[in-house]
């Protein structure tokens, strides 16, 4: 059976328990309105059910992946994101003018394949004296030996399709590769004067602009993952794939938890730690988001269709277009049982291989690091997040091979530049469970 006809099947058993959770929760609510409490096997059913199609979905997901790589052809869209990523990592190359300090030419192909062969002969055995010739040669791409060197683009690439694969947030969100320690933008946080004249008639100057600065810094996050000297020595593993396997797991970790809740204080800012009120667009300060309420302490309250099209309906029209839902998945668990005025299910699963999941029509992204449900807790998003949060990448990862502090034990320490910041405090709406 192809990898496609298993995602078919797959689709298929999901919705079929997507129904049958309809019929048991639809149950769970006539014994709410009846007898004002369900029975205890209703709710069991209903949960397991609910966890049902979580695994269902992780299981389409993880082998949604597996068919989408490149020349499997199931879906075009994703095939050219990954190339795109891709293209970026090789790019890098080009961009480390700003690490090395003096690069004065760049490699052509058979260099750029011999310095991939002694980096692979660096992180098996150790041995950098190729490596330190490199550092020594006017190519200048490297760092020196107390520093690590840096990843060749082919592991880079690897590198980069693991970071995506593995976030939740970096696919969402509009990120940019950088050379410099940070990124200034200007936001025009207001429309400017328009309108018609004559042919002779002058043109006033508009009087109602607004405009503010913001900056990205670019920080430095690591990662030291360790491998035993047996596996290392085994001939039979790729070492390059486990280590850019290990740091695209960690790396995507730390950045999702920055991006949702960082502090800005050597890490990315979140979107979560900036503040927030119930003042809408028209006069609520740039670089605070709006907010509304659930109306229940630490739950989606009693009547969550009114609330999320609400919520939708504070999102301007032109960020409505490419807006999605962010929550962790036991929140949207707890839609998945409310209904809209019509009887119609808030929460739907995904109609073919490459969408997701939706809310109201919207895609849902599941971000674990989101925060549970709880008393004032901002538990979901809702939003335009490639409009509201840029992610700045400083081209180059490097790698320093470490095996003596732990005996029978090499550790390969590595480190990445990222920061992220709000750039548009409109695109992007909250939802406080209170």
């Amino acid at each position: 059976m192809s990898s496609l006809d298993t995602l078919k099947d797959l689709l298929e058993k999901q919705n079929q328990t997507f129904e049958a959770f309809k019929q048991a929760n639809d149950d769970r609510l006539k014994q709410l309105e009846q007898k004002g409490a369900a029975d205890a096997v209703t709710v069991d059913k209903v949960e397991k059910l609910s966890a049902e199609l979580d695994r269902l979905g992780d299981n389409f997901k993880a082998l949604e992946r597996l068919a989408t790589l490149p020349g499997r052809g199931v879906d075009r869209a994703f095939e050219e994101k990954q190339a795109a990523r891709l293209a970026t990592a090789n790019l890098h190359l080009q961009s480390i003018a700003g690490l090395a300090g003096r690069q004065t030419k760049l490699f052509d192909a058979e260099q750029l394949a011999k310095y991939e062969t002694d980096f692979r002969e660096f992180l098996r055995s150790g041995r950098d004296h190729e490596m330190q010739s490199w550092h020594r040669q006017d190519f200048q791409i490297t760092v020196d030996g107390d520093g690590g060197f840096l990843v060749p683009p082919d592991m880079s690439g690897r590198l980069v399709t693991r970071l995506y694969e593995r976030s939740d947030m970096l696919p969402i969100v509009n990120v940019q590769q950088v050379t410099a320690s940070e990124m200034e933008g200007i936001m025009d946080t207001a429309d400017v004067d328009a309108g018609w004249r004559g042919e002779t008639e002058p043109v006033t100057d508009s009087t109602n602009t607004s405009v503010s600065r913001y900056s990205i810094q670019v920080e430095e996050m690591w990662s030291q993952p360790r491998a035993s000297t047996r596996l290392i020595a085994d001939a039979a593993v790729n070492i390059e794939t486990w280590v850019a396997d290990k740091l695209g797991d960690r790396f995507a970790r730390l950045g999702n938890a920055a991006i949702v809740a960082g502090d800005g204080i050597k890490k990315p800012r979140g979107f979560l730690s900036y503040p927030s009120n119930t003042t809408a667009d028209a006069s609520r300060t740039w670089g605070t988001l709006q907010r509304r309420g659930t109306g229940a302490s630490g739950a989606i309250g009693t009547n969550p269709f009114d609330i999320l099209i609400d919520l939708t309906m504070d999102l301007k029209p032109a960020y409505r277009r490419n807006a999605r839902w962010v929550a962790a998945r036991a929140t949207f668990a707890q839609y998945r049982k409310a209904k809209d005025t019509t009887g119609q299910y808030l929460w739907q699963p995904p109609v073919q291989a490459g969408m997701p999941a939706t809310m109201l029509g919207y895609p849902i992204t599941e971000a674990e690091d989101m925060p549970a449900l709880a008393a004032n807790s901002d538990s979901l998003a809702f939003g335009d997040f490639q409009e509201a949060y840029t992610v700045v990448e400083r081209a180059g990862i490097t790698i320093l091979r470490d095996p003596y502090t732990a005996k029978g034990w090499v550790r390969f320490y590595a480190t990445r530049r990222m920061g992220g910041g709000l750039v548009n405090s409109e695109a992007l709406k909250i939802l406080r469970a209170a």
